[in-house]
């Protein structure tokens, strides 16, 4: 037995799907069967206590950047191509306070290291202010990608996707937040992603 709240409220993302229903995972009979229900419009009420208990269970699954263990990203670079090192732009004067504090951060989580001495390729960084007062950092790679070269290993199709969920029951979704910040880049190919700071 599980407790259902009905939300009101249009333009919430719900956690389950209507599909959910006709998977045959759940089924659900409203209390009042006079009004119809979609599973579209329920939400599981995952209750503070829940994520109270998984956050003191598994600190370090919730705090910082974890990075994909054993697998380093290799990138291959095409040598004909010249290398680019772009003029810096400047960083807008009411973003710089906040730039730098990002900068600051990423470095002592391990996701970006300093560059001391010459580099051949050079990119600018893109700003995007967040919601939260934050700003999320972005890199420019565009001169890069001209340069790095297609591991030509395609993408999966969808019908071979669902071929391979065919008989599964249990379906879940995850949000990785900062998902490309989770992979190292091998060492030896840093020197395409220097950027000015």
């Amino acid at each position: 037995p599980s407790t259902w709240y009905i939300i009101d409220k249009k333009g919430t993302e719900p956690l389950l799907s209507g599909a959910t229903e006709k998977l045959g995972i759940i089924t659900f009979t409203p209390s009042n069967p006079t009004r119809e229900v979609s599973v579209n419009e329920i939400k599981v009420d995952t209750a503070n206590q829940t994520k109270q208990h998984y956050l003191q269970r598994y600190p370090q699954a919730f705090s910082g950047i974890g990075t994909l263990k054993d697998y380093q990203v290799k990138l291959y670079i095409n040598s004909s191509i010249k290398p680019v090192a772009e003029h810096p732009r400047t960083i807008p004067y009411h973003l710089q306070q906040r730039f730098d504090k990002e900068l600051e951060s990423m470095e002592k989580q391990g996701i970006i290291e300093e560059h001391n001495g010459p580099a051949l390729w050079i990119s600018n960084v893109v700003l995007a202010p967040k919601d939260n007062d934050n700003i999320r950092v972005t890199v420019d790679m565009r001169q890069v990608n001209k340069a790095i070269q297609s591991t030509n290993i395609p993408i999966p199709k969808v019908e071979d996707i669902k071929a391979k969920l065919a008989g599964s029951r249990i379906f879940t979704k995850l949000d990785f937040k900062s998902a490309f910040l989770h992979l190292t880049l091998a060492r030896e190919r840093r020197y395409v992603t220097v950027f000015h700071g």
